[in-house]
């Protein structure tokens, strides 16, 4: 499936892999790592060259969140539920208030605190909620600047 990234949304665009903003959230630093090549839909499409570029990225993007935008954790994950898309990475911020409001949600709080938990309640509740919570820290744009500028070369 073939989609178009906003240009607005482009962080970084490297020979074999474009990060962007998650198109689809106002969450700020919220990334998304994704082969340059729509037909690059499992692991064993990816090519060596691709593959040693993709740590890199990884760890320069989670880095560059992290010193940028201060969450208190940052996860990377792939997780290729539905069919048709490239490989891609979610880079998710985890700030202190999202944490605070997942600990202080009745139903949520019921749950273990942990990565798979924290992500259910940032999809949940603030990306695909009907009517999203509040969102806390640097609009979108920004968080795109703080991060966009630390992938230019020097």
């Amino acid at each position: 499936m073939a989609f178009t990234i906003p240009e607005h949304l482009i962080v970084h665009r490297a020979k074999h892999w474009t990060i962007n903003h998650r198109v689809d959230t106002d969450m700020p630093g919220y990334l998304m790592i994704g082969a340059a090549d729509s037909q690059v839909e499992r692991f064993q499409d990816i090519s060596e060259e691709a593959s040693l570029e993709l740590g890199t990225l990884i760890v320069q993007a989670t880095r560059y969140v992290e010193e940028e935008l201060q969450p208190k954790r940052v996860f990377c994950s792939r997780y290729g539920y539905d069919d048709g898309h490239s490989v891609h990475f979610h880079v998710i911020p985890i700030y202190a208030w999202l944490e605070e409001a997942f600990l202080q949600d009745p139903e949520y709080s019921k749950l273990f605190c942990d990565g798979s938990s924290l992500t259910l309640f940032l999809w949940r509740e603030y990306i695909e909620a009907e009517n999203k919570r509040p969102i806390h820290g640097p609009s979108v744009q920004e968080a795109i600047a703080r991060v966009k500028t630390r992938f230019e070369p020097r």
